[in-house]
């Protein structure tokens, strides 16, 4: 019937290996976290699924605007003439139509076999044909229970069946039901309609057979933190919220790092557990995971990134879910600072799930900052118990080799960076730093290169986002 093997990662499948060596975008050895720069994006936004009777179903979260898969099509010229059909939408279970169209005109839920408009099956699991959720079509008595796919079955009126058209129907939808957990990892809720990305990325890492590695402390800090409502304009919205969609195949990893970036994170994993690092911001205190000092690290080094190469903003194209017909829009972020410095401009664009307008503005903030403000690093040889560092881990160094003049910090990290937007203030050569990628040495035990991000700026904030759109 519809096969979705292909649309996340299946640990039996030999061609599709589980590689934590391998994170996406060529970062550190065993871990999610942030390459460097930072990881790059989903490289395609859902726009609407294909009408093709041998497409493949999506595997889809959150709200989107989606045509469907015809499955079953039935047309008489009459007169009257009458056209009914099926699509379907994806893996259920999903959680509801929100609204529909034909034509661009509203169509709604048909109340009878006879009466024109659409009936939504979620896509549970059938018990037979007599089902009434997932049982035998409305419009269809003859027709299979598609079992465990969501679909819609449409019943045109007799003016909308002149044209003989189902590729004209359209809805929009709350898609898949998925799972809650507690702070432990015990099932607290089977499954229902959820945007938040911590609980998607459950999901997936399920499907991937790979939920028992979940590292459920830093997992439930995530979601909490997704949860909590900001300001923006006169209403709160929720920080975060994630609308993935997987129209093709993909790696665990990949879907893993575009869930985490919609929130502004980074995944790890360790060997043992997949943790989910704390979202870098001025009102998130986030503790360092190792301090590095003479006693601990040697060939100590600054450098800085070509600066003509680096991004000075980023430009996101989305569908906002704010709108009707979640239209596609696009917004932009720069630092002005960064480009007065560097001389020049260079935005990039970049495509984002549907989300509102103010969560796309504050991701092109955090990248902007990350790939682009934050141009200086650290590069040192460690060892102890620095073997654990993982790509994303934050650490301080204060070492005799970091004792630049304030006109060597100025020349290597541009004036602008070392005024009011230092993300910490010191009075020391102490800098704050966040890993971005590691290397095991063969001169000894222990002894890994480690390369960090120093974070000169906050990387993330709650108010980097324009007044809503009226």
């Amino acid at each position: 019937m519809f096969d979705s093997t292909n649309l996340y990662y299946d640990p039996s499948d030999p061609n599709q290996p589980y590689d934590p060596s391998l994170p996406p975008g060529g970062g550190g050895s065993g871990s999610g976290g942030p390459p460097s720069p930072v990881p790059p994006s989903p490289d395609k936004t859902l726009t609407e699924l294909q009408i093709d009777e041998n497409a493949t179903l999506a595997l889809a979260y959150g709200q989107h605007v989606v045509a469907g898969n015809l499955v079953e099509y039935e047309h008489t010229s009459g007169p009257p003439p009458s056209c009914k059909f099926i699509v379907a939408l994806g893996n259920g279970p999903w959680n509801a139509i929100s609204r529909a169209w034909y034509a661009g005109e509203s169509i709604s839920a048909s109340a009878s076999s006879t009466t024109p408009g659409y009936k939504f099956h979620p896509g549970t699991l059938s018990t037979g044909t007599g089902d009434a959720v997932q049982g035998s079509p409305m419009f269809f008595p003859s027709s299979a229970t598609y079992s465990r796919t969501a679909y819609a079955e449409v019943l045109l009126s007799t003016d909308q069946s002149v044209e003989e058209r189902p590729d004209k129907f359209r809805a929009v939808c709350e898609c898949l039901k998925v799972a809650d957990y507690d702070s432990v990892g015990n099932l607290v809720d089977a499954g229902s309609y959820s945007t938040n990305p911590a609980r998607i990325a459950a999901d997936l890492l399920n499907r991937a057979g790979l939920l028992s590695r979940v590292d459920w402390a830093s997992w439930t800090t995530w979601k909490n933190y997704c949860d909590v409502l900001i300001t923006w304009g006169g209403s709160t919205i929720k920080r975060f919220e994630s609308n993935l969609v997987l129209t093709q195949s993909m790696s665990i990893l990949n879907a893993l790092t575009i869930v985490c970036q919609s929130s502004c994170t980074y995944w790890q994993d360790n060997g043992q557990s997949i943790e989910f690092l704390p979202v870098l911001s001025s009102s998130n205190v986030v503790l360092e995971t190792h301090a590095f000092t003479e006693s601990n690290c040697r060939s100590v080094s600054l450098y800085v990134a070509d600066q003509r190469s680096l991004p000075t903003g980023y430009k996101a194209t989305f569908r906002d879910v704010d709108t009707e017909y979640l239209e596609e829009v696009s917004v932009e972020y720069f630092d002005a600072d960064l480009e007065e410095y560097t001389s020049g401009q260079n935005r990039v664009e970049i495509q984002l799930p549907p989300m509102k307008r103010s969560q796309a503005e504050r991701i092109c903030y955090w990248r902007t900052q990350l790939d682009g403000v934050c141009n200086a690093g650290i590069e040192l040889i460690a060892f102890g118990d620095a073997y654990a560092l993982l790509p994303g881990d934050l650490i301080t160094i204060a070492h005799e080799l970091l004792l630049p003049s304030n006109a060597v910090e100025s020349s290597l990290f541009g004036s602008h960076v070392f005024g009011s937007t230092r993300f910490w203030e010191r009075s020391s050569p102490i800098y704050r730093a966040m890993v971005t990628e590691t290397e095991e040495l063969e001169e000894g035990p222990q002894l890994k290169r480690i390369r960090a991000k120093i974070l000169m700026t906050t990387p993330y904030s709650d108010t980097a986002h324009s007044v809503p759109v009226p």
